[in-house]
């Protein structure tokens, strides 16, 4: 490798310690805010009226997420919904779990809007009032959007254990790693149940401080990757590139 281009602006001390070139260009997920998404759109689309709160379920990408928290994830809401009767539930998904999911919801009382087109994911996060995502880069997404969330995870048997002994990082979350801080609460391993679930969500459901702080920390988090500097990502790392070729 002759030169190394890193999303993360903490990612090239690791690298360049070792002699290898790392230059920090940004996250991509910037390079979006134009077109981030539209929640009055998905709101007409499915009949929202703007007073309904929408929950958001974002429960993984593979079956074997799904397998682990769609479970945990449906409970919880089943919580906020006993309190919450108006609202509606949202799942983003990928095409080859849509029926998974459909199915998995029968019978359960809450009939969610389950669709997996990736431009409409956008515009659900615009118009969701909340959502629980599992760890991963959709946190960066759901901050684009201003979408005040939490995230949770819970790993197989043998995974959490070594996670226990072996995983050093305060926070997991992207956004959190980023500022240092918990910002995005984390309910992972033992956590990742109904009950502390349910009550972070219903907090920024209702606390309308924490959910201006997060909004204020998003933003905070995409100028740390790149938002609003004059040349995008995608430029830098071709400036970048183009610079390596001719050196």
């Amino acid at each position: 490798v002759d030169h190394l281009l890193a999303l993360l602006p903490f990612e090239p001390p690791y690298f360049t310690q070792h002699g290898l070139k790392t230059t920090f260009v940004g996250h991509p997920i910037v390079e979006r805010l134009e077109y981030r998404g539209d929640g009055q759109r998905f709101r007409k689309k499915h009949n929202i009226p703007a007073e309904k709160e929408l929950i958001c379920l974002l429960p993984g990408s593979r079956m074997s997420e799904l397998d682990r928290l769609l479970e945990k994830f449906t409970e919880t809401v089943d919580i906020i919904l006993q309190q919450r009767h108006q609202a509606v539930v949202a799942v983003p998904t990928l095409p080859h779990l849509q029926d998974h999911i459909r199915a998995w919801f029968v019978g359960k009382g809450i009939n969610p809007i389950v669709f997996s087109d990736p431009e409409e994911k956008f515009d659900a996060f615009c118009a969701s009032t909340v959502a629980i995502a599992a760890s991963g880069t959709v946190s960066l997404e759901l901050a684009l959007c201003d979408t005040p969330h939490i995230i949770a995870y819970k790993l197989s048997p043998v995974s959490a254990w070594l996670a226990k002994y072996l995983v050093k990082t305060p926070f997991v979350n992207l956004v959190n790693i980023l500022l240092k801080r918990q910002t995005v609460p984390e309910l992972l391993l033992e956590d990742c149940e109904p009950g502390p679930m349910s009550k972070a969500l219903l907090r920024l459901m209702e606390d309308k401080a924490a959910r201006s702080a997060q909004l204020m920390d998003f933003r905070e988090t995409l100028i740390k990757l790149g938002l609003g500097d004059p040349e995008t990502p995608g430029q830098k790392a071709a400036k970048a590139v183009l610079d390596t070729l001719v050196s």
